[in-house]
């Protein structure tokens, strides 16, 4: 591997990481019953490759797993991405 897909795999890991942080933060303050993260930074990360982590929390926290909105604007944010990626992709 060289340089430049060191760079991209450690970005990967970083917004997975702060994906699944993000969703483990939110449950606990739903738990709390305090001031939430809105549905729209929780989906930020998606934009950016953090899909896995963001479900992975989803399921390890039992949270929004059963919320038919959350799920339909995360397939909307999963969209963007593979557009997103297709597009620079194709950038020389």
């Amino acid at each position: 591997m060289n340089e430049r897909d060191w760079l991209i795999l450690g970005g990967l890991v970083i917004v997975n990481a702060v994906a699944y942080g993000q969703m483990w933060l939110d449950k606990r303050r739903a738990e709390r019953r305090v001031s939430r993260i809105s549905e729209r930074r929780l989906l930020v990360p998606v934009l950016f490759g953090g899909l896995p982590g963001l479900v992975l929390g989803m399921h390890r926290f039992r949270h929004k797993t059963r919320k038919g909105p959350f799920k339909l604007k995360l397939a909307g944010a999963t969209a963007v991405f593979a557009v997103l990626l297709h597009v620079v992709a194709d950038w020389p």
